[in-house]
């Protein structure tokens, strides 16, 4: 199964894609709870280059509520993570969603499986929409 699932975008930067992705997560009541620049972390941890790289955490706290009572263990899986890098192509990032339905079918649980599937379909919409 394939764990995340993707769209390229053309823009002239990534804050543009950040901006336009946190819009369209709070119109499905999620919202980024940490913004990760993963190029800065390990430029000044150990010197290594890398392209652009955000990583956001972003949560829905009505749906971890709801799983954090169906499973106390589930916190491991949360905040879920949205990954936005440059591409080697100029002025183009590529937003990266978890496949939730895949994560989630290690918990092996079917009202865990119910909701991933309604966020599932919330990512669907909200990649689109990019």
């Amino acid at each position: 199964m394939i764990y995340f699932f993707e769209k390229k975008i053309i823009t002239s930067e990534i804050a543009m894609v950040v901006n336009k992705l946190e819009k369209e997560l709070k119109k499905y009541g999620f919202g980024i709870l940490s913004q990760l620049s993963m190029d800065r972390i390990l430029d000044e941890k150990i010197g290594a280059k890398l392209e652009p790289y955000i990583i956001l955490q972003v949560c829905n706290p009505n749906y971890a509520d709801q799983v954090l009572k169906i499973e106390k263990s589930i916190g491991l899986f949360l905040p879920c993570s949205i990954v936005i890098r440059a591409t080697s192509i100029s002025n183009e990032f590529e937003v990266l969603f978890p496949n939730i339905n895949a994560l989630m079918s290690l918990v092996d649980n079917e009202e865990i499986l119910q909701i991933a599937d309604e966020i599932y379909g919330i990512f669907q919409n909200i990649l689109e929409t990019l």
